[in-house]
């Protein structure tokens, strides 16, 4: 606002080039005659007129010669003690008196000073309040009482000054520029102008907590908007949002202002479900875009966001919330968004839906949740058969029960998580036997093994299967002491010889095992089952502090004597 450049200039802003009261009367009758100041409070005072010397001389060249003279004087007589002005005259100063500690003195002091100029200054300097208060009483010209409610070293004086204002223009520029910040708040109080309320939010030089306070009293909706397009400070944008109505300027703050809490205090004011949209599907930060989603109703624009915003949290929120079957099916097969697929996925509740997503999504996370909530065990035979992904496959065979089918699976498919979950459902022995036996991959083998019933086929494993783990297994469930005593005795892994020793009754070789086998383990397990006291007795001497502790155990527990 072109205001702002009036409130710049300083009248007696500083001590040293404080303007005349004749300066401020002629300044005064200019801006009488311009539309921007207030004919009514701010012309200019009689009493600046009457501390001229002379009366005013007519608009000639001498009259303005003795005008500029007379103007330079009371300017140096404003600034400071008798100063050297180039002509041989020394102007009156601050006289000392003022300043003595004797209020009686610093009063007759003061009332015999009759310069506006000098009152000026002791106003602004003076440190005794009685001083700043009886030179602020007699002074009229409202710049001058401007320039000392910025500059006085007493608040208390310059919020004098301030309650002797009057013109709304010249409470601005305080208010702007005032140092003190008790003392600019004092002067927005005092204004009503709307349009200089909205002048001091926008001015860059005034105390944040000013322009906040100028906003709080602008009411004038179209004031708030011009501050807005204006490029106000975001402190000041902040403080309008949350007053804003009209939803053309509020529109303009949420779409373009640069910061995120300007945006957000606009948002909660609008309503308009398109504009909500609009932020939902473009603003840059999260946390705007939810809370526009979260504002929208119309499940239209909901289902639009979920199939076509390009940010991830807003599908998944608006997937969360759309009711649309074909939304949430064009979501679980095609969304990049795994997060996004997966929430759509959970929301389907008819087969046809969550067949169609298993058997056409594009994402195997999706086919798989897809498959994993199918209750029709008709329906898998296709996707096991024919999906490209393991996991699907996978998925699908853990939910079928035909064994012609699974025992296909188990014997063709290329991926041996698949053939193990078909394998695990399988219950027929000889298909168990086939995969227990020739299965390349020992994970395959072992679910065979744990699932079989043929003690023939869990002999043959426990000897000779090349994986420990498939031997341990066969070893846990075969009845044959022959083959419990061969693996208790020959088996290279530990794991295996401990298995078999503990379904052992052979006594003679769990004697051999309590004492010659060369794993802690699977002597403590033999000692377990021994009941030879003289081998016992002979283990209790052990050089092996675990093997004696667990012989007298052993010993106590077979002949009942807890001192053994």
């Amino acid at each position: 606002m072109a205001l702002k450049n009036w409130f710049r200039r300083s009248p007696a802003s500083s001590r040293g080039n404080a303007q005349t009261p004749a300066q401020r009367s002629e300044e005064s009758r200019t801006a009488s005659e311009s539309p921007a100041r207030q004919p009514d409070s701010c012309a200019g005072s009689e009493t600046t007129e009457k501390a001229s010397p002379e009366p005013a001389p007519p608009p000639e060249h001498a009259g303005s010669t003795d005008k500029r003279s007379q103007d330079r004087a009371l300017r140096d007589t404003a600034a400071g003690p008798s100063s050297n002005q180039g002509d041989g005259n020394t102007e009156p100063g601050l006289p000392p008196e003022v300043s003595s500690p004797d209020q009686a003195v610093r009063q007759r002091a003061l009332k015999h000073i009759s310069d506006p100029g000098v009152l000026v200054r002791a106003a602004v300097e003076s440190r005794f309040a009685d001083i700043g208060k009886a030179a602020v009483r007699r002074i009229d010209d409202e710049d001058s009482l401007a320039a000392i409610a910025r500059e006085a070293a007493l608040r208390t004086t310059a919020q004098l000054a301030v309650a002797h204002i009057r013109c709304q223009e010249i409470l601005a520029a305080v208010a702007c520029n005032a140092r003190d910040p008790v003392v600019a708040k004092s002067a927005v109080k005092k204004i009503v102008d709307q349009h200089l309320l909205a002048s001091v939010a926008e001015c860059e030089d005034a105390d944040a907590l000013i322009r906040k306070l100028a906003v709080k009293r602008i009411e004038d909706q179209s004031e708030l908007s011009e501050v807005v397009r204006h490029e106000a400070p975001s402190d000041v944008r902040l403080s309008i949002a949350a007053k804003l109505s009209d939803i053309a300027s509020l529109a303009t703050l949420v779409r373009t202002d640069p910061s995120p809490d300007v945006r957000s205090a606009a948002l909660e004011s609008i309503s308009d479900e398109r504009l909500l949209a609009e932020v939902a599907a473009n603003d840059s930060e999260a946390s705007i875009r939810l809370s526009a989603l979260a504002k929208i109703h119309d499940d239209d624009w909901i289902s639009h966001l979920a199939r076509e915003c390009s940010f991830a949290d807003v599908r998944l929120q608006a997937i969360e919330r759309t009711s649309l079957g074909a939304v949430l099916i064009a979501a679980a097969k095609e969304d990049t968004d795994a997060d996004v697929r997966l929430a759509a996925v959970e929301r389907l509740r008819s087969r046809g839906a969550l067949l169609d997503v298993a058997e056409h999504g594009q994402y195997a996370d999706a086919r798989t949740r897809a498959v994993e909530r199918l209750r029709d065990p008709t329906a898998f035979g296709s996707i096991v058969l024919n999906d490209p992904a393991p996991e699907v496959r996978r998925a699908a065979a853990g939910k079928i029960r035909d064994q012609d089918l699974l025992g296909a699976v188990a014997r063709i498919d290329p991926d041996w998580r698949v053939r193990k979950r078909a394998v695990e459902r399988l219950h027929v022995d000889s298909e168990l036997d086939l995969h227990a036996r020739n299965d390349e991959a020992w994970q395959v083998r072992l679910a065979a093994v744990r699932r079989v019933r043929d003690q023939r086929t869990l002999s043959n494993r426990a000897r000779w299967d090349k994986a420990w783990q498939v031997r341990k297994a066969a070893v846990e469930r075969v009845t044959d002491q022959q083959v419990l005593a061969n693996r208790a005795k020959n088996d290279d892994e530990w794991g295996v010889r401990r298995a078999a020793v503990r379904r052992l009754d052979d006594q003679a070789l769990l004697a051999n095992r309590a004492q010659w086998d060369g794993d802690q383990r699977v002597r403590l397990a033999a000692i377990g089952r021994l009941e030879e006291l003289d081998v016992l007795w002979k283990l209790a001497d052990d050089k092996d502090a675990a093997i004696r502790d667990a012989a007298a155990g052993r010993l106590a527990q077979l002949t009942g004597d807890e001192s053994t």
